[in-house]
């Protein structure tokens, strides 16, 4: 095969399948809750769990689909250590349903 039919097989195997949310996970973009929205629910939960990210930096909020999520779609938003060592990052993750949980951390 040629590397574009490689490329648009790959792709297409992305989209249908059900590890990646499968295609009916993009019939319903945007989002419901936006970047923006996403950012405050998790800055919010931070705040009101009191966690310290004194020494941290927001590194990135990011769209994934996983068919484990309540929409197939959640925000990931991570706080990464200024010093950098193992562990120490903070994972926010915001569900379409607006459902905020956090992991990583110490």
């Amino acid at each position: 095969m040629t590397r574009n039919m490689l490329l648009i097989v790959g792709l297409a195997t992305m989209l249908l399948c059900p590890a990646y949310g499968g295609a009916e996970q993009f019939a319903t973009l945007p989002p419901p809750v936006t970047l923006q929205q996403a950012l405050d629910l998790a800055e919010g939960y931070i705040k009101k769990r009191g966690i310290d990210l004194s020494k941290h930096y927001l590194n990135s909020v990011r769209l994934t689909h996983n068919k484990n999520y309540k929409d197939g779609r959640a925000w990931i938003v991570t706080w990464e250590l200024i010093v950098p060592s193992d562990g120490g990052q903070y994972f926010i993750t915001v569900q379409m349903d607006k459902s905020v949980s956090h992991g990583g951390g110490r």
